[in-house]
């Protein structure tokens, strides 16, 4: 639900900005895409980092949506997996399988061939784990913040790096005295990749 809204948002801001600051030359639609791989490593005494391997490991695909005067905003889309490492505190599960959902807002600092990219990232997560022949599932909410560095081989196309820390905050219903350990999160987020 909280996507969604956040979703509408940036689509509203879109078109109000399109209609509204047609004439201005600097603003870019869809101007970038990104592809790379992910990393999340999950810290502290909780659910994450104890009943499984605590690297997640997975890809991103990241779409800038409005750009203006070096401010933009975007939609992105997470996958990560780990396997389980604790049955006896994560259950008759395989694996994890963390999706993310979010927005974000940014800005970009261009020096020489290098840009500078800090976002803000909020947005929905699912996690999902699978045993033989059944899934269970739990959504939750995050936000983050993102250090990103790109080298600029053209106009087009750049390699890029990132680093960032996310907090998350899942709906498990457990007894009082679990809820944190089951429902609250953090990891520090390691990307590399592709921007065209």
């Amino acid at each position: 639900e909280e996507f969604g809204f956040l979703f509408g948002g940036i689509i509203f801001i879109l078109l109000f900005s399109n209609y509204s600051l047609s004439q201005e030359k600097d603003i870019k639609i869809f101007s970038d895409f990104q592809f790379g791989g992910n990393l999340k490593i999950f810290n502290g005494k909780n659910f994450f980092s104890d009943a499984h391997e605590s690297s997640y490991i997975g890809f991103l695909m990241d779409l800038n949506v409005l750009e203006y005067s070096n401010f933009n905003v975007g939609v992105l889309y997470e996958n990560n997996v780990s396997e389980v490492r604790k049955p006896e505190i994560a259950g008759n599960f395989n694996y994890m399988s963390l999706n993310h959902y979010s927005g974000y807002i940014g800005y970009k600092y261009d020096y020489k061939k290098f840009t500078f990219h800090p976002k803000i990232v909020i947005g929905d997560k699912k996690k999902k784990k699978k045993a033989s022949g059944y899934y269970a599932t739990n959504n939750g909410n995050y936000w983050g913040i993102n250090g990103q560095i790109n080298y600029n081989i053209s106009k087009k196309l750049a390699v890029f790096s990132a680093i960032g820390y996310n907090f998350y905050t899942f709906k498990v219903k457990t007894t009082p005295e679990y809820e944190n350990y089951f429902n609250k999160s953090n990891a520090l987020n390691i990307s590399l990749g592709i921007k065209f």
